[in-house]
């Protein structure tokens, strides 16, 4: 049986021009990672002491993990803002009235062209020009919930549009009404459906919380800033280890979310199996 791919075979000819191509490419990585070392080191910058400044056990719990729990709270109170925002929304573009699909057409449309750091500032300069004196923790919150609470709206929706109709029409032959057809129908299967989709929002909500850095927020990279004005020769040394940190969460949770789509895409195939095998009598 031939196995039919995109493109041919590489021949003899083609390969060692792979071959030449990738030398190449590593000889020209090898030399640029040269050219930006050489001047590195004569700045210091893979100096021991340096290294061992912002690895220092005594910044870590002082700083970078109070800075760490902070961002996951903003983080937490920004998704499930977004959560009640974007269900909220996706029923109002589901509504039969004009006037609420209106509305909520709107707001998915201008607070998802809105950049995050303006949802942020504006309602923070405006609780300064009202003399309100508050943290930064609610402004960083309102801004993270807006803007994906608009981008989890038009997931849903698209969840919501890929549902075969006739489960709509059926569950509404039954006499539920359009609530809980909504309730109790399609957004169970639109949340299973998309869910590595909304998890993935999650993420960026998460690497979101750095721009609290504007409100004073003392979230990771906040406290980061703090830790380099006192170690100012180690300070590009701290925000790599900052950017470590993130790494290391958003990527643990990228896996996570990877995992997650195998075994729902598997659970739907057995389903797909189960269902589509004859009875035996």
């Amino acid at each position: 049986m031939t196995q039919s791919v995109l493109f041919d075979a590489l021949g003899p000819r083609g390969r060692r021009k792979v071959r030449v191509f990738s030398v190449a490419v590593a000889v020209a990585f090898v030399a640029a990672a040269t050219v930006i070392a050489i001047p590195l080191d004569s700045a210091g910058f893979f100096d021991f002491a340096r290294w061992a400044q912002a690895l220092d056990w005594r910044i870590f719990t002082g700083s970078y993990l109070p800075g760490l729990l902070n961002t996951l709270l903003a983080a937490v109170g920004g998704v499930v803002l977004a959560i009640v925002i974007s269900v909220i929304v996706t029923a109002g573009r589901l509504s039969h009235h004009r006037t609420i699909r209106f509305i909520a057409i709107v707001y998915t449309e201008f607070f998802r062209a809105m950049p995050v750091l303006l949802l942020i500032w504006i309602p923070f300069l405006l609780s300064l020009h009202a003399k309100l004196e508050t943290s930064g923790l609610p402004f960083v919150v309102v801004g993270l919930g807006l803007y994906n609470g608009a981008a989890l709206a038009e997931i849903l929706r698209a969840g919501i549009v890929a549902l075969p109709s006739g489960q709509t029409d059926a569950a509404t032959a039954l006499g539920l009404s359009r609530l809980q057809v909504l309730r109790l129908v399609i957004f169970p299967q639109v949340v299973r459906a998309m869910l590595p989709a909304i998890l993935a929002q999650m993420v960026i909500v998460l690497k979101d919380t750095s721009l609290g850095f504007i409100v004073t927020y003392p979230e990771l990279l906040r406290q980061g800033s703090t830790v380099g004005a006192y170690l100012s020769d180690a300070l590009l040394q701290v925000y790599i280890v900052i950017a470590g940190i993130y790494f290391i969460i958003a990527y643990g949770l990228t896996l996570s979310i990877r995992l997650l789509g195998r075994r729902l895409s598997a659970q739907r195939h057995a389903s797909i199996s189960v269902a589509g095998d004859p009875v035996l009598t």
